[in-house]
């Protein structure tokens, strides 16, 4: 079980199940977020950390646990849609990783791991954008250069 399943639970739990309503798209948000996860963070708390990164507006956070590749990639996709700015994840369920054998990453880089994660959030933008509002399942890779190494976001998407 993910520790942000548990934290969740336990959130639920010590407020008598009382649910308070989600913030609003683009509300400032008092979440903060944790310093990067340590590296040898397994790659369900890397996503959750990325995601938790994504509901504080907190980009500097969120690049810190991708590679050089999607960073560069997510820079281009800001022009038209900005993750970070302005869209709130809700309902928040992050699956066990499957491995990706003889994955080959876009930028040409071989990485020794490669793992897809996938999820499920109820995704709210202040401002319509591309990737519509509503319950949302969604995916992450992650890739490692190494045993041991460092989980890292490398690309995302369906399927």
């Amino acid at each position: 079980m993910s520790s942000l399943l548990v934290v969740a639970v336990l959130a639920t739990a010590c407020s008598g199940g009382a649910e308070k309503p989600p913030a609003k798209p683009g509300a400032a948000q008092a979440e903060a977020v944790a310093a990067p996860v340590k590296d040898g963070a397994a790659p369900g708390e890397v996503v959750g950390a990325y995601l938790k990164a994504i509901n504080a507006h907190d980009r500097k956070a969120g690049q810190a646990l991708t590679t050089g590749y999607f960073a560069e990639l997510q820079k281009q996709v800001v022009r038209q849609d900005d993750i970070f700015k302005d869209a709130r994840l809700a309902g928040i369920k992050i699956d066990a990783p499957v491995v990706e054998r003889g994955y080959k990453s876009p930028d040409g880089h071989r990485y020794a791991d490669a793992v897809n994660v996938p999820v499920s959030f109820d995704l709210q933008h202040a401002h319509l954008q591309s990737m519509p509002d509503g319950p949302t399942d969604w995916g992450y890779l992650l890739v490692r250069t190494a045993p041991g190494k460092p989980w890292r976001i490398n690309d995302q998407g369906v399927g």
